[in-house]
């Protein structure tokens, strides 16, 4: 945590701009940090910023890199447990349900 570029000095702080309605520095944050090592929580993370920022599409593609990096459960189960958080960051009940299921059954989910 002593870098002030470390990846793990940054880990917190685009968090916590996510948990303060920061998106756009939230995204920008965790793009650094996934530039230099890219971890599946990360970019669950960043899904996570683009969602709540409203772009859908890109926090799509996110979540599947995500997924890719791990598995679709993985995901799935974030989501779940993050989903009273995005809730309250305004992301609709409706999309999150949509975009769980379009990780599970893919395009045909439309």
């Amino acid at each position: 945590y002593i870098a002030a570029n470390g990846v793990k000095s940054k880990r917190p702080i685009a968090w916590c701009e996510l948990l303060l309605g920061n998106f756009e520095r939230s995204i920008e944050v965790y793009r650094q940090i996934i530039a230099a090592s890219a971890k599946v929580d990360d970019v669950i993370n960043l899904a996570h910023a683009l969602l709540c920022s409203g772009d859908v599409a890109a926090a799509i593609e996110e979540y599947r890199r995500a997924a890719a990096m791990s598995s679709v459960d993985n995901v799935h189960d974030t989501l779940c447990i993050d989903s009273a958080l995005l809730l309250r960051l305004n992301v609709d009940q409706s999309l999150l349900s949509l975009i769980c299921d379009i990780l599970v059954y893919g395009q045909e989910a439309l």
